[in-house]
């Protein structure tokens, strides 16, 4: 099932005019970890890695990356993706013509006997009669949504807040990306932007290739990779949850002292950070 995987990749690399080598340098994969991906192998390091260069991949050749992880997940179980929407579909249209079924019985065994005519019309109005209920029922539920809506969140509002990234926040990304190309003695500083009541400054710092996931005051989730030599900057109000792929690599610092952090080649941890310091969690399972 993974054949046909590397396979679409491929030709989305092919059809974007890319070769392997362009495509490495554009993504920061390893040659060998793209070559292995189009040859169909997915086990050459601990999926969460995994999945995590196949999303960069996607997202460079033009492909849906949302779309291709939900391939993967079915990939991974044995099946397409198709088969399983299809199986699906079939699953719920047969459970939708069985209610029906039932609803039908019930009601015409409930009528009194009549002729064979008069007994066909009265079936067609029934079916026309749930017909009509069911887009009433469907209107008033849209109705009901649009008043919580309202009142939920532009009643209570005096603005609308647009959560659309900055033009000037994308193109200083795409600076930092492009920078990485050639690399430096230092890699340059980014920085999630953050409010002025922010009290907490994370610098994660990597001397190797680190799949990063973290969570901000338990609200704000964020995912991304830190290549060779680089850094990332994040800042906080209360508290950080932190999953690290590669444990080794990655040296933490909090307002300017060093954490305690440390681990082997390959290794994802999962740690919580607050103003007392850094607490190890349970390794999350790959």
């Amino acid at each position: 099932m993974f054949a046909k995987i590397s396979e679409e990749l491929k030709t989305a690399r092919e059809n974007a005019g890319l070769s392997t080598q362009q495509l490495a340098a554009k993504t920061r994969i390893d040659l060998k970890f793209i070559e292995q991906i189009e040859s169909g192998d997915f086990i050459f390091l601990p999926e969460l890695y995994v999945k995590a260069f196949v999303r960069d991949y996607s997202k460079v050749v033009g492909l849906d990356e949302k779309l291709m992880m939900k391939k993967f997940d079915a990939a991974k179980k044995g099946q397409t993706f198709e088969d399983k929407i299809e199986s699906e579909v079939d699953t719920k249209k047969a459970k939708t013509l069985d209610e029906d079924s039932k609803i039908k019985n019930k009601f015409y065994s409930s009528l009194p006997y009549t002729s064979e005519e008069e007994l066909m019309r009265q079936k067609d109005a029934a079916i026309q009669y749930k017909k009509k209920m069911i887009v009433a029922s469907s209107i008033a539920g849209l109705l009901i949504l649009f008043v919580i809506v309202y009142f939920a969140f532009i009643k209570g509002n005096s603005e609308i807040i647009v959560s659309e990234k900055p033009y000037s926040e994308i193109v200083k990304e795409n600076e930092q990306r492009d920078n990485l190309t050639n690399p430096l003695p230092q890699a340059k500083d980014s920085t999630f932007v953050a409010s002025p009541s922010d009290s907490l400054s994370l610098l994660i710092e990597s001397k190797d290739t680190s799949w990063i996931k973290i969570l901000l005051d338990g609200k704000t989730e964020n995912v991304f990779t830190l290549f060779p030599n680089s850094r990332k900057s994040v800042k906080a109000k209360k508290n950080y949850m932190l999953t690290v792929g590669n444990a080794a690599s990655i040296k933490l610092t909090l307002n300017g002292k060093l954490l305690n952090f440390t681990g082997k080649k390959n290794e994802v941890k999962e740690v919580s950070i607050d103003s007392t310091g850094l607490k190890l969690l349970t390794t999350p399972q790959n």
